[in-house]
């Protein structure tokens, strides 16, 4: 039969072969890891602000007066993206790099190496500025601090769910019924683990599943 989509038989040659962008993504969060374990710790506040950790909602000026390297103008704007790459304990590392190397790689497949970086960053800068908005309506509730590729998981997800209802005649059984599962899980696991940014994997999700249908409806208006 057919290979189906998330079975991963390549080897790992092959595999950064075949899938250069998801392989430099992994080893990005990988030594992102190690550096920030060896400097304090991925589960230290300190740490990882100095990292580049995403923090909600941003500190306004008086705030910033006491903590000088925080949000100190323009360039902490790049927290967007490297909040992105940075997970908070081992197990965060592990399910965000099982997903991301499982379920990604067909993605980077079908949109091609640079568009499928560029859907990456941009699916991860979704969630964050949806943490980020709904963390700036409520002011009083103190800052939160977020990492991790959640936001560019959900965004793959998103990417899927929106090919399989707009395309639905192209997808096998086998793979329908992953993808619906991995949505509906995913919502579960959104909802129901404490400390997990809902509204990060929401705005990534949203951002994944528009961007899959906006080309599709392109791709199909060029053919008629």
């Amino acid at each position: 039969g057919v290979d189906p989509m998330f079975v991963r038989t390549e080897n790992l040659r092959s595999y950064i072969r075949l899938y250069p962008v998801n392989s430099a993504i992994l080893l990005i969060c990988i030594v992102f890891f190690v550096v920030m374990t060896l400097s304090g710790g991925t589960s230290d506040s300190e740490t990882l602000l100095r990292f580049g950790a995403f923090i909600s909602p941003f500190p306004d000026s008086e705030w910033r007066q006491y903590s000088v390297d925080l949000w100190g103008g323009s360039l902490d704007f790049i927290r967007f993206v490297t909040s992105i790459f940075i997970h908070i304990g081992f197990s965060h590392l592990l399910f965000n790099g099982f997903s991301i190397f499982v379920f990604a790689p067909e993605l980077e497949r079908l949109f091609g190496h640079i568009r499928y970086a560029i859907f990456f960053i941009v699916t991860g800068i979704a969630g964050n500025l949806a943490s980020h908005l709904v963390a700036a309506s409520r002011p009083f509730e103190g800052f939160t601090l977020s990492a991790g590729a959640s936001g560019s998981i959900f965004g793959i997800f998103g990417a899927y769910l929106a090919l399989v209802v707009l395309r639905r005649a192209f997808i096998d059984k086998g793979t329908y019924t992953t993808i619906v599962t991995l949505v509906v899980m995913g919502a579960i696991y959104s909802f129901i683990v404490p400390n997990v940014s809902w509204q990060g994997h929401l705005g990534g999700f949203l951002a994944g599943f528009i961007w899959m249908a906006a080309l599709l409806q392109i791709k199909g208006a060029r053919r008629r």
